[in-house]
């Protein structure tokens, strides 16, 4: 499966749901991740710590990410941890919620994976 050891995400709206689901992913394929929240602090914290007890890299870090100034404070959170972000996901906005038919966080991690082992052969 690809990892991404060496790379930097910063996830946004990650304390629970998609968001939590695509950080552990990220953290699962070995990129260094900033958990970025609104107000779930102890949500984020639970990502991060998971992430941390399976051998990843995590911070948390508190920002709205509805202005430029915080999305620059996100960027400087991943530096200063890290180094230059490869990505960053808003799940707000980059990943659709599909209300009708909720899914699990460990649905999310299944998609994912799946993803990534997708790109992964597609590259081999």
């Amino acid at each position: 499966m690809q990892t991404l050891y060496g790379r930097v995400a910063i996830v946004v709206a990650a304390s629970d749901g998609v968001g939590a689901a695509i950080a552990r992913c990220f953290g699962e394929l070995g990129a260094s991740v900033v958990v970025n929240y609104a107000s779930d602090k102890a949500g984020a914290e639970g990502v991060v710590a998971e992430i941390v007890r399976s051998g990843g890299k995590a911070v948390a870090f508190q920002s709205g990410m509805a202005s430029a100034e915080d999305f620059g404070n996100a960027v400087s959170c991943a530096r200063l941890n890290f180094g230059s972000p490869d990505f960053v996901i808003n799940n707000t906005r980059d990943y659709p919620q599909d209300d009708s038919a909720p899914k699990t966080e460990e649905d999310y991690l299944s998609e994912f994976r799946g993803y990534f082992a997708q790109a992964d052969a597609n590259h081999a």
